[in-house]
């Protein structure tokens, strides 16, 4: 008997490999990637097919983890790197806020994306705005600008984008109305 095995993974192109999806021996199918023939006083022909899949590998990268969900798992990462089947579906799901204890947050400014997988993909997630909470109390009323409006208030809390320009005028005089100014 003569046996040989079929290569279950064969490398492609950069980010393509094809994955044995099946072995026929003369149109029967076997049960593994190991075929062996055993010869005998009639010449026999043996026909051997091997079936492939295509894969490519998908990769994910960000600074804030993000949800990715492929034909076989869910994750959320700030790095991912996986082969998938050719014609599948890649979800990525981004937060719209990313909130840090220290008065910061990011922003994504992007879309969440379900992308079929035609050819390898290396998604790099980039897409926010850092942005700032400021507060602002006053025993009297100010004007406070910010980029979203204009408010008349004693108290306002609001975030801003990094580099945005806030402005509060405070009155030189304010009248509290009983005979009292400050």
């Amino acid at each position: 008997p003569t046996s040989f095995s079929i290569p279950t993974v064969v490398p492609g192109g950069p980010g393509t490999e094809y994955v044995l999806t099946s072995v026929t021996v003369n149109g029967a199918l076997q049960s593994s990637n190991t075929v062996t023939i055993t010869p005998s006083s009639n010449f026999a022909s043996y026909y051997i097919t091997a079936s492939y899949s295509t894969y490519y590998l998908v990769t994910v990268e960000s600074p804030m983890p993000v949800s990715v969900t492929t034909y076989n798992e869910s994750v959320v990462a700030t790095s991912f790197s996986e082969w998938v089947p050719s014609d599948s579906i890649v979800s990525i799901g981004v937060p719209s806020a990313y909130t840090f204890n220290n008065g910061t947050r990011l922003v994504y400014t992007g879309s969440n994306e379900s992308i079929t997988v035609d050819q390898p993909i290396t998604l790099t997630i980039n897409d926010f705005i850092t942005q700032y909470l400021i507060s602002v109390t006053s025993p009297v009323p100010v004007i406070v600008t910010t980029p979203t409006g204009t408010y008349n208030t004693t108290s306002l809390t609001t975030w801003v984008n990094e580099g945005s320009i806030v402005s509060i005028n405070i009155p030189s005089i304010y009248d509290l109305g009983n005979g009292t100014r400050l």
